[in-house]
C-alpha cells in the first residue's frame, strides 16, 4: 500500500561531510562554523541547537525543499550524511518542522540517516547555566541522570548469532529533541562506530575540546598542564603554521564545551568480542574490524554508554596509535565497507531463513530464527 511509511519510490539527499581536500569550498570559514557551537534557539519549540551549523543549514534549506516540493505523489524522500553532513541533515529536518509543519514533514519524508555526525540539540531547558570555558576543559566530565549496564552485557544476547541488532531497552527508544518537534524517534537513525572521537563532538563526553581547553597564555603551547604526549610537537607545528588558527581558537575556546545529545535511535557498530577485549586491555589496533553486532539505543544512552565501554579522553587521544584509531574509524570508509559488508550478511541469512521456513512450513514446523531477523529488519 502506499503510505508514508511504504512509498512507491524513495528519492535520497546526500549531504557530504567536512571535506578538507575540496578547494571549491572556503574550508577555513565552514571550519569556523562547525567551531562555533554556542546554543540558539530554533523558534518557539524548546529545542536550541549549534548555532554555526545552523547558519549552514539555513544555506541549504531552500535548495532542499525545492526538490522536496517537485516529489511525486508516493514518493518520500531521504536525507542523510556523513559526520557534519549528518548533523546539517537533522537540522534541515527540523528547520522543516519549523518553516513547513510536522504534517509536511512526515509526508515528504521517510527517514533521516546519519553516520559518525557529531551531536548538535538540546532541549533548552537543559542548557547548563553556566559556560565555564576553556579553563576547566579537562575537569569537566559527563554527568547522566541513569546508570548503563555494559553494552558487552547487552550485546551478546542468548542466541549466538552473529549480524544481528540487539536493542538494549526493550520497547520504544525515547528522544526528547525529537518529541519536542513533534517526530517520532525513528525518524532519525544514527550510525557510530564506538571508538570515532567526532561522535562526542560538543557533549559531555567530548575528548578534543580540552586541546583547546587547556591552552596556554601564549594561545599556541597546548596542554599547559598534564603529562608530556605524542601529538603535542605535531600539533604545534601545525598551528604555528596555520594563519587562521587565532580566530578558530577564539571561537572553539568559548562555544565548544557544550552538552548537545544525539538525536533519533542510535545503533552502535560493534566489532567481535575479541578484537574490543585486546583494544582495551592490550593496544590500540587501528585497522576497522568488521561489524559483528549493531547495537540499537536511545540517544540519551549513546555517549554515557560509549563512556563506560569505549573511553576515550584527551590524555589517551594525545598518544599516536589511538589517535591514529580514532580518526580512521571516523573517515567515510569506516562506515561505507563495514557496514556494507555487514548488511550483505544480514541478507543472505534471511535468504537462508526464508528457504528454511518454507521447508519448515511445508513440513508442518516453523523456524524461530526467521522471527528473530524478521524483527531485527527495523534497523535499516
Amino acid at each position: 500500500s502506499n503510505s508514508p511509511r511504504n512509498p512507491i519510490m524513495v528519492r535520497t539527499i546526500t549531504i557530504r561531510g567536512f571535506d578538507a581536500s575540496d578547494e571549491s569550498v572556503d574550508r577555513e570559514k565552514l571550519l569556523n562554523r562547525v567551531c562555533t557551537a554556542d546554543p540558539v534557539p530554533l523558534g518557539t519549540s524548546g529545542v536550541s541547537v549549534h548555532r554555526g551549523l545552523l547558519t549552514v543549514a539555513r544555506r541549504l534549506f531552500n535548495d532542499i525543499t525545492e526538490y522536496v516540493d517537485r516529489l511525486a505523489p508516493g514518493h518520500r524522500a531521504v536525507l542523510n550524511g556523513h559526520s557534519i553532513g549528518g548533523s546539517l541533515s537533522v537540522l534541515v529536518l527540523m528547520l522543516l518542522v519549523e518553516k513547513r509543519g510536522v504534517g509536511y514533514v512526515q509526508n515528504k519524508f521517510l527517514r533521516v540517516f546519519t553516520f559518525g555526525s557529531p551531536p548538535i540539540s538540546i532541549l533548552t531547558e537543559n542548557i547548563p547555566r553556566t559556560n565555564e570555558g576553556m579553563d576547566t576543559g579537562i575537569e569537566k566530565k559527563g554527568t547522566y541522570p541513569f546508570s548503563l549496564d555494559s553494552l558487552i552485557d547487552k550485546r551478546t544476547g542468548e542466541s549466538g548469532d552473529n549480524n544481528r541488532v540487539v536493542p538494549v531497552v526493550e520497547g520504544g527508544y525515547e528522544c526528547e529533541v525529537l518529541g519536542k518537534l513533534g517526530l517520532p524517534a525513528d525518524m532519525v537513525y544514527g550510525y557510530v562506530q564506538p571508538w570515532d572521537p567526532i561522535i562526542r563532538l560538543f557533549s559531555s563526553a567530548d575528548a578534543l575540546y580540552p586541546l583547546v581547553g587547556d591552552i596556554g597564555e601564549d594561545g599556541k603551547t597546548l596542554w599547559s598542564s598534564g603529562p608530556q604526549r605524542a601529538l603535542r610537537p605535531i600539533t604545534r607545528a601545525i598551528i604555528e603554521s596555520w594563519d587562521g588558527w587565532s580566530r578558530f581558537r577564539d571561537n572553539w575556546g568559548p562555544t565548544g564545551m557544550q552538552s548537545y545529545v544525539s538525536t533519533g535511535i542510535q545503533h552502535i557498530l560493534l566489532p567481535e568480542p575479541i578484537r574490543y577485549l585486546t583494544d582495551r586491555l592490550v593496544g590500540a589496533n587501528v585497522a576497522i574490524p568488521p561489524v559483528d553486532t549493531v547495537v540499537r539505543i536511545s540517544s540519551a544512552e549513546l555517549l554515557p554508554g560509549l563512556e563506560k565501554t569505549h573511553p576515550l579522553d584527551v590524555f589517551a587521544i594525545s598518544f599516536v596509535p589511538i589517535a591514529l584509531r580514532s580518526f580512521i574509524h571516523h573517515f567515510y570508509p569506516a562506515y561505507a565497507d563495514a557496514f556494507a559488508e555487514y548488511a550483505l550478511g544480514v541478507d543472505n541469512k534471511k535468504a537462508v531463513q526464508k528457504k528454511e521456513t518454507r521447508s519448515s512450513s511445508s513440513k508442518g514446523g516453523q523456524s524461530s530464527f526467521g522471527a528473530e531477523l524478521e524483527d531485527d529488519d527495523s534497523w535499516r
